[in-house]
Formats: structure tokens, C-alpha cells, sequence
């Protein structure tokens, strides 16, 4: 089963749906992980660190999405991102079903299925997978080790 991280293409977006050594335990359990070139650039992770633990580097998106069993996006996929997915394929993103019910169609009319990570329940069963809460200080990036280095400008910090 192929897993696919493509590049975040909304404006001012700079996280990345799986960090390398994330990425490295799923590939550690059996799955097959392909990351679109650049995909980490904007959360300080290259391509040669996916590399590394054995994630493959796919030069585009049309090879990633044509070939992916599994797509992971931070950001819900736009229409035309939607139109590139396989057919029976999954997505797990923020999607906030909510505020786009011409997404929540297309995925439906493509046989998508959807994982919304912000609908997932925020109770102790599910903490483990809760991923609004497991967001770091400063979105986008890992956590400074230091409480004495500062954020890069272009981070919001909380």
C-alpha cells in the first residue's frame, strides 16, 4: 500500500502532512511511502531526509497521485487536487467537511474515502490521534529545543 505526501499547495502553507521520522515507522510496519520533491521544504525537512528512512522522492504530483493508495495533506484537496486521486483511493487531511460541501461531493463522486483529522473526537480514547492538540507552539515546524531560540519570522507562535 503506497502512501503519498504531497506538497501543500495553499498560499502561506509551510507544514507537511508527515515529517521524516514519522514517515520512517510506517515504513518500519510495512507501507510504502512516496513524498512529492520539495513536500518538507517549508517545515525544514529535505528530500534527502525522507531518503534516508527509506521514503521514496517522487519528482511531481501527478506521479504521486496517480500511484498513491493513501494521500496525507495538512490542507483539505482542492477540486482539482480531488480529480488527480485515484478512484477508491483515501485522504486523510484537515478537511473541515463543513465549510465546503462541493468537496465533500466531488470525494463522494470519485469514491474517496476521507479522514477528517479535525472531526476525530477529542477524548482520552482518541488522544493518541488527536491532532489538534499535538501541534507544537510554533505551527509548521518542530518544537524549539530551547525555550532561548526563537521562531523564524514567517511562523505564527503562539
Amino acid at each position: 500500500m503506497l502512501v503519498g505526501i504531497p506538497r501543500e499547495i495553499a498560499p502561506g502553507e509551510r507544514r507537511v502532512a508527515m515529517v521524516p521520522e514519522i514517515g520512517a515507522r510506517l515504513v518500519t510496519a510495512g507501507f510504502e511511502l512516496a513524498v512529492e520533491s520539495g513536500a518538507g521544504a517549508g517545515a525544514l525537512h529535505d528530500d534527502a531526509a525522507y531518503q534516508e528512512r527509506g521514503i521514496s522522492v517522487v519528482p511531481n504530483a501527478d506521479e504521486l497521485y496517480a500511484n498513491a493508495d493513501i494521500v496525507c495533506k495538512v490542507q483539505p484537496p482542492n477540486i482539482a487536487e480531488v480529480a488527480r486521486l485515484r478512484e477508491h483511493a483515501s485522504v486523510v487531511s484537515f478537511l473541515q467537511p463543513g465549510t465546503s460541501l462541493e468537496l465533500v461531493e466531488a470525494l463522494k463522486n470519485r469514491n474517496i474515502s476521507a479522514f477528517s483529522l479535525d472531526l476525530l473526537p477529542r477524548i482520552s480514547r482518541g488522544q493518541s490521534m488527536d491532532a489538534l492538540s499535538h501541534r507544537p507552539p510554533c505551527r509548521g515546524t518542530r518544537r524549539p529545543s530551547s525555550p532561548h531560540i526563537a521562531c523564524r519570522s514567517s511562523f505564527r507562535c503562539s
